[in-house]
């Protein structure tokens, strides 16, 4: 029962959170998808600084690893920016579904990078640390940065008259 009311109030926090962030891409960045691009590279580069704190100073205990994700620190930061990063990754998706077709690719490529390193990363935790999940975080991260940084900094199509 109680496990049942943490889940339900956890996917309820989720869901705000997503709310709020796609109102923030809506409204506050216009449905600019090179802002957005921009804002996720970014945030990948936060999330690189937060994993590498997370490597070098917290433990993930052996027992009941998941517990690591209950303590604020690096690993609840890196977590967080995450979710946040898939979040931004559905958007990016979004707004782009009509924009040039290099667009459409770095978004896709972008966003399943981000997916496979989120999942990569929660394996990663509770399966014992084994490095080919590491490893496999660390391809996701660095195929969406390279796909988002191309989004953000390629220049802009020119518009035929």
């Amino acid at each position: 029962m109680i496990l049942a009311i943490i889940l339900t109030v956890t996917a309820l926090v989720l869901a705000l959170i997503a709310t709020l962030l796609t109102l923030l891409v809506r409204k506050g960045l216009h449905n600019d998808p090179r802002g957005l691009a921009l804002l996720i590279v970014g945030l990948l580069v936060l999330q690189f600084v937060l994993g590498m704190l997370s490597n070098l100073f917290v433990t993930i205990p052996d027992v009941e690893p998941w517990q690591v994700f209950h303590y604020f620190g690096p690993v609840a930061l890196h977590t967080l920016n995450a979710l946040c990063l898939v979040v931004f990754a559905v958007n990016y998706a979004v707004i782009v579904r009509k924009a040039g077709r290099a667009m459409r690719i770095a978004g896709v490529v972008g966003g399943i990078a981000i997916v496979v390193a989120f999942a990569s990363g929660v394996i990663f935790v509770n399966r014992g640390q084994n490095d080919v999940f590491s490893f496999t975080m660390s391809l996701g991260f660095i195929t969406a940065l390279v796909s988002y940084a191309f989004a953000a900094f390629s220049p802009a199509p020119k518009k035929i008259h």
